[in-house]
């Protein structure tokens, strides 16, 4: 058996192996990459297996982001040999005689060849497709390169005017590199766009899209939450940021401000293990006009979601600077206040409803960036 991590988006350290009659038992751990305090995100390969079943463990579940939250609720997905990304069906989790948390996951076999991941992975492999998709209603462009030269991609439908100014909408992905139930969301709004049924409202508007921000974390497998030196949604500032990465996304805003009728900027991000909602998320201190803004989305997203049979999302007021332990400084949305538009965080849940019944496919994730981008029609078209 081989445990296999080196390629884009692997995560996982291997502790033990066993083999039975039955299949292989493996122990494993999310790893903290970027010195995250709390990891989350795995993803590994196990090769050359045989049996009927695979049964993993979760060595450092109390440690992730949510603790010791019940992980039966969640449904990491698995891959077999020239199959899809299925959510798996069996998980198991409990306190052992030393008072730490057991979490198991099971996968029955059907070939030799398995991919694990926390959810369904987002590479730069799914935007390329995508991108060839979309290339007709949006041009791609490089703002900025990342501290191990990636670059940094923006897709565009409009280049924006300082002459005639369309409403502009903004919207980042992937602040946290593994996060990537927004990015399956920008991926559906990008796709709805750029079909016949979404052309009207993509004239409308101009729309930028960064779908990936820390670009480096996402290649390289991080959590990304709370890594060091500065997590990035907390490394906005007006004078001088502190990534590189957010130099180029400042200045890029900047720009937009210029040249389109800026409205609004959308940050997509996922919240930890044990949440079965989505939520949009606003800083409490900001003023009441962009506030009641903000909560006309939410109901016109919400009315949406319910016309396609899905579950709605909440609207949570945070007051500034909770939920990190990193170097604080401002967030996407307070950056966004700053340079002249409303801002929020969209939190997008990596597991599916909260009855436990319905778990999202990559499908349900593009269907409400659909829906998204209908409310933001409704209220700003």
């Amino acid at each position: 058996m081989r445990f296999v991590t080196d390629f884009p988006g692997g995560n996982g350290k291997l502790l033990r192996a066993a083999e039975y009659e039955w299949g292989w038992e493996i122990v494993f751990l999310a790893e903290s990459k970027a010195y995250e305090p709390m990891p989350l995100w795995f993803y590994f390969r196990l090769e050359d297996l045989s049996g009927k079943k695979v049964r993993l463990k979760l060595e450092n579940a109390e440690q992730c982001l949510g603790g010791a939250m019940e992980w039966t609720t969640n449904r990491p997905v698995a891959r077999q040999f020239g199959g899809e990304w299925k959510r798996i069906e069996k998980v198991e989790n409990g306190w052992n005689r030393f008072h730490t948390l057991d979490t198991w996951f099971e996968v029955e076999l059907k070939g030799n060849w398995l991919e694990f991941a926390f959810c369904f992975p987002y590479q730069f492999s799914e935007l390329s497709s995508t991108a060839d998709l979309v290339k007709n209603a949006f041009e791609k462009a490089v703002i900025g390169y990342s501290n191990h030269a990636r670059p940094i991609l923006r897709f565009s439908s409009d280049l924006g005017s300082t002459e005639e100014k369309k409403p502009g909408i903004y919207i980042i992905g992937r602040q946290h590199a593994s996060e990537v139930t927004g990015t399956w969301v920008i991926d559906g709004m990008l796709r709805f766009l750029a079909s016949e049924e979404g052309k009207e409202i993509r004239d409308k508007f101009t729309w930028w899209f960064v779908p990936m921000v820390d670009v480096d974390g996402v290649e390289e497998g991080f959590y990304g939450k709370d890594q060091i030196y500065n997590d990035l949604n907390r490394a906005w500032h007006t004078d001088f940021s502190r990534r590189v990465e957010l130099t180029a996304v400042e200045h890029d805003m900047s720009k937009f401000t210029r040249l389109a009728d800026a409205k609004v900027m959308l940050d997509m991000h996922s919240p930890g293990h044990g949440e079965h909602e989505s939520y949009f998320v606003i800083k409490a201190d900001i003023t009441d006009v962009r506030r009641e803004e903000l909560r006309t989305v939410f109901y016109a997203i919400n009315r949406l979601l319910e016309g396609e049979g899905m579950q709605k999302v909440l609207f949570r007021e945070d007051p500034p600077g909770l939920n990190t332990s990193s170097q604080s400084g401002m967030t996407s949305a307070q950056y966004a206040y700053h340079v002249g538009m409303n801002g929020c965080t969209f939190e997008i849940n990596y597991q599916g409803e909260n009855d436990m019944v319905r778990f999202y496919t990559e499908d349900d994730y593009r269907m409400l960036g659909k829906c998204m981008v209908k409310a933001l029609d409704e209220i700003y078209g």
